[in-house]
């Protein structure tokens, strides 16, 4: 059974590179675009891809001449790294060239992007920083994504739910994943010549494969079971079918987002696209035959092949659920999302918490490390405003090293959850004056830095708790008991 194994193997590991996002989608009114898109000519158009993609990204393709102009972002959904290049290019475009409606894979036009006004209200509108930090620390655990942070930081980013209704739903089964690789031993067992263990390691390799070329090799496969006469069961002509539609439904997914981007473009001069890196194919030739302008950016991180800081399987698919990537008892968001299948995870009650605990957490620690007398200088209105955060005050307390250690009950996905929690500086308070008034861009460009260091996939920790950066000054540890953090120290 070989080739059955190795070939679902591969076949897993093909879909991997391109899995569906889970992120949602909002209507809104669009807003006008009042900055210069310096991309009247084809030359000004192939400058802007230039000077937006340079350091974090790489200019794929690009053509046309024509309206609308479409800036196509391919990703690789377990690409952290990825999220950051992405989130860079959409900030320098809004910055520079009034970028303001973003159409996205991941949820079906039926549906809208959650409201995140909740996030807006942490802390009142004199701590910005402070929640652009939260953001980013957000990306860099993995919770949320690059489009994510541009809707949650900017008011006016407009998301527009990009995905077909009809066609979003299908899903490669297990079936279908079983009927790929029984088609391939059946070959096998009927065909004398290496033509089975050549589509095998073809299956295999780790490559970036387009809808259309996966669907190119089924229909290899089923040929050549039909010229060898493969003994194929029922069993096996239903999943094949399966997997069959499941592609199907993709390429009617691509069109749907492609016509939704020209749609936008018709009220917008500049029109961001995040999908899925298989549906990039496709989607160039449709605009090619469309006369758009369009460009097509890659994240280093894909295009480069780079894997430190990339999300597990087991990871990702927790995500796909709508619960945190964090490993269960390892992580905050493990400790809040009910470890259960959710709607959209920016609306969620467990992100929401996790979010505010963080922020509590933040203020909390710089408290601390600051010149008052402490805890009196825990800025008490602050912390109490927080709607799913309610931090027991005669908890809180200074441990010998400087570590700050409190306890506070959080309205997570089940209901109200007792989190023990204990924060630091690892650098002191220096780090916080270093990064006092720093520019997102240069924010997220020293968190990119950090993410490429990582050895590789970020694997199960061996531990638990873990620290976690919520700031660029202030880490922390969470557990359910305090004996867990007993032990734990974190100020440098």
């Amino acid at each position: 059974m070989h080739y059955k194994k190795s070939l679902v193997a591969g076949l897993v590991l093909s879909l991997m590179l391109w899995t569906f996002g889970t992120t949602a989608c909002r209507s809104s009114t669009p807003a006008s675009n009042t900055a210069s898109t310096n991309a009247d000519s084809s030359n000004d158009f192939t400058t802007l891809l230039t000077n937006v993609s340079s350091g974090v990204g790489k200019v794929s393709s690009h053509g046309g001449s024509g309206t609308p102009k479409i800036l196509v972002f391919e990703e690789l959904h377990t690409s952290i790294a990825g999220q950051f290049e992405i989130a860079v290019m959409l900030l320098r475009l809004r910055n520079q060239h009034g970028l303001r409606e973003i159409a996205l894979e991941g949820l079906t036009k039926d549906k809208s992007y959650p409201s995140v006004q909740w996030f807006r209200q942490m802390g009142g509108p004199e701590n910005g920083e402070l929640r652009n930090q939260i953001a980013v620390g957000l990306m860099r655990a993995g919770e949320i994504s690059a489009v994510d942070l541009m809707a949650m930081v900017f008011p006016d980013t407009v998301v527009h739910a990009a995905d077909d209704p009809v066609a979003y739903p299908a899903k490669l089964t297990e079936k279908a994943n079983r009927a790929i690789g029984s088609y391939l031993y059946k070959i096998a067992l009927k065909s004398p010549d290496n033509w089975v263990k050549q589509m095998s390691e073809e299956l295999n390799k780790e490559t970036r494969r387009s809808i259309e070329e996966l669907q190119t090799l089924i229909q290899q496969i089923e040929q050549r079971a039909a010229a060898v006469g493969a003994n194929l069961s029922e069993e096996d002509r239903r999943g094949m079918a399966e997997t069959k539609a499941f592609f199907d439904a993709a390429r009617t997914r691509t069109k749907t987002m492609v016509d939704t981007s020209v749609e936008i473009g018709r009220s917008a001069s500049l029109v961001a696209m995040n999908v899925g890196a298989a549906h990039t194919s496709e989607i160039v030739q449709m605009f090619q035959n469309s006369k758009a302008t369009y460009g097509v950016l890659s994240p280093l991180a894909l295009a480069n092949g780079l894997k430190a800081g990339d999300l597990t399987v087991e990871a990702f698919e927790r995500k796909g659920d709508l619960m945190s990537v964090a490993f269960n008892g390892k992580g905050l968001g493990g400790l809040l999302d009910g470890r259960r299948k959710y709607p959209p995870a920016v609306d969620q009650k467990w992100l929401q918490a996790e979010a505010q605990l963080r922020y509590a957490t933040a203020v909390i620690v710089r408290s601390g490390g600051g010149g008052g007398k402490f805890p009196d200088s825990i800025p008490k209105d602050e912390i109490n405003s927080l709607p799913d955060v309610k931090v027991h005050a005669d908890s809180i307390r200074k441990e010998p090293n400087g570590d700050i250690s409190f306890l506070a009950s959080v309205l997570g996905q089940k209901g109200w959850v007792d989190i023990y929690v204990r924060g630091g500086m690892p650098n002191g308070i220096a780090a916080l004056e270093k990064h006092k008034g720093q520019a997102l861009e240069k924010l997220l460009l020293e968190n990119l830095d950090e993410i490429r260091k990582e050895p590789g996939e970020r694997k199960e920790p061996t531990r638990e708790p873990v620290t976690e950066m919520v700031t660029p000054d202030v880490a922390a540890a969470y557990a359910k008991t305090p004996v867990a953090l007993k032990q734990m120290k974190i100020s440098g």
